[in-house]
């Protein structure tokens, strides 16, 4: 009993916080509901006042703007390939997340990047369900699962991924929860139902990026060598390398004219120096970030945690710092094996807890649980810092300006952050090589280069916003200079720190 485990009460006292237990308990599946709804609606407001107050940024919500556009108006995940000298090609050749397409409807009759903003809000909100009712299944309890629900709502390195603009694989977190849910928990009566849901979210959350397969595969295994499914384990994992391989192998390939871009971030011919990354302090850090806000439950149960080590090693591996870094989208795909083993072994303990101190034990843990994720919140998290107070001079400004270049055909180039207001066309240039390339091995010269600097002089329009260039940043005031002393623009118009060129 939650209330008795805690305090000595009179017999009297106990019958009536016993019914309001009760009632409590009755409502929790409501609760869920509720928690959902408000965190669906909390962070899609806040992500849509991150794009109009100019945080939102090319890499990566305006790329997504533009494919999903591209795919709603006929041209199928077409964008302006920023590795193919501003060339219009398939998303394909950058990576494999088609899952992109499933907006192009909603885009058909409303083109606008909210839509992608509030969509995942939405998908990644419907985790916070999928949660409850896993745990609910494993734990035989509506107050332990309510508590694995609020603590997936609270997870900062969820809330990271939602706020850092748009990615496919961010909806991934969801869709393998739903496979796990079908494939494991068969919720439904009749099995063959379950297994056609879980075969649907497998083939989904392989949509969303071309390393899932990995990740799916070692579930497949699970399923076969833990659970027993034979047949279903096998067809996974069959599933599952067949298309990373022919993903990989050929159809990136295809697009790109050679290997996946993101192939360059590992050294493959020197396989002892990219397994040295490992070794490292990091690693630790890594590992302890990603099991700390479930309290290191998934350690007790950790078999359906080593369903996530393949893309642990795929981020700790890379050379992009930003693949091993929780403020941005690339956890996706191992944060549904944390809150599935955490939940498993919360179910361990439980079996080894004496009853009358289980209600106790949960609220404590869970009470420290959320207290501690509002911590890494606070401490972790780029967007609670963010300034949302709309500048409106300066909104109305950008909305005059994407009103007057609406046409799809007309070539526009902007700075990063403007860059999600234009980017419905069928050719955009980003006026900036992005920043985060110099992690990859490319030097300053390198992106100072004509064949990167002058990718901009296809553009009848360019549009720049001052936060974009500061003073002490070589790179972009280089770009920007070399704007200035071009003959062929003309400054036509500037308002609240942006201004507009024109060829």
């Amino acid at each position: 009993m939650l209330f008795t485990a805690l305090f000595p009460i009179s017999m009297k006292r106990f019958h009536v916080l016993h019914s309001l237990q009760t009632k409590i308990h009755a409502y929790l599946p409501a609760f869920v509901v509720g928690v959902t709804l408000l965190y669906i609606t909390f962070f899609s407001t806040l992500a849509i006042l991150r794009l109009i107050t100019v945080h939102s940024h090319y890499y990566d919500l305006g790329i997504m703007d533009q494919t999903v556009f591209n795919t709603a108006t006929g041209h199928f995940l077409e964008l302006t390939n920023p590795h193919q000298g501003g060339n219009t090609s398939s998303r394909l050749a950058i990576h494999f997340d088609p899952l992109l397409a499933i907006f192009a409807p909603i885009y058909a009759l409303y083109s606008n990047p909210a839509v992608l903003l509030v969509g995942q809000a939405v998908i990644v909100g419907l985790g916070i369900f999928l949660i409850y009712h896993i745990a609910l299944s494993v734990l035989k309890s509506r107050a332990p699962a309510f508590g694995f629900a609020l603590l997936f709502a609270s997870n900062y390195i969820v809330q990271n991924a939602i706020m850092f603009d748009f990615h496919a694989v961010t909806l991934v977190m969801t869709t393998l929860l739903a496979m796990y849910l079908f494939f494991v928990i068969q919720p439904l009566k009749r099995t063959w139902i379950n297994t056609a849901f879980g075969y649907l979210f497998l083939i989904l959350s392989l949509m969303g990026k071309e390393n899932v397969g990995l990740t799916t595969a070692f579930f497949g295994l699970y399923l076969l060598c833990i659970l027993k499914r034979k047949v279903v384990g096998l067809t996974v994992v069959g599933i599952s390398l067949l298309t990373m391989i022919a993903v990989n192998a050929f159809i990136i390939p295809h697009f790109s004219y050679g290997l996946s871009p993101s192939v360059s971030y590992y050294d493959i011919k020197h396989p002892a120096s990219l397994l040295a990354r490992l070794w490292d302090i990091h690693t630790f850090e890594y590992v302890l970030g990603l099991i700390m806000p479930v309290g290191f439950l998934s350690l007790v149960s950790p078999l359906s945690l080593l369903v996530g080590v393949p893309e642990i090693l795929v981020n700790l591996t890379s050379s992009n710092a930003n693949m091993s870094s929780f403020a941005f989208q690339y956890t996706s795909v191992i944060i549904p094996f944390v809150f599935i083993s955490a939940i498993n072994g919360y179910g361990v303990l439980l079996r080894k807890i004496p009853i009358m101190n289980k209600a106790k034990i949960g609220l404590t843990l869970f009470s420290f649980l959320l207290a501690g994720n509002c911590l890494l919140i606070a401490t972790n998290t780029s967007w609670i810092k963010i300034n949302y107070s709309v500048n409106q001079a300066q909104l109305e400004f950008l909305n005059k300006w994407r009103a007057y270049t609406k046409d799809p055909s007309l070539i526009v180039s902007t700075s990063g952050s403007l860059a999600p207001f234009f980017t419905e066309r069928r050719t955009f240039i980003d006026f900036f090589y992005d920043p985060s390339y110099q992690n990859t091995g490319r030097t300053t010269d390198e992106l100072m280069s004509n064949a990167e600097v002058d990718q901009y002089e296809k553009a009848k329009y360019i549009l720049l916003f001052e936060d974009d260039t500061p003073i002490d940043n070589e790179l972009s005031q280089y770009y920007y200079n070399k704007l200035k002393t071009n003959a062929d623009y003309k400054l036509i118009d500037q308002a609240e720190g942006i201004v507009v060129y024109a060829r």
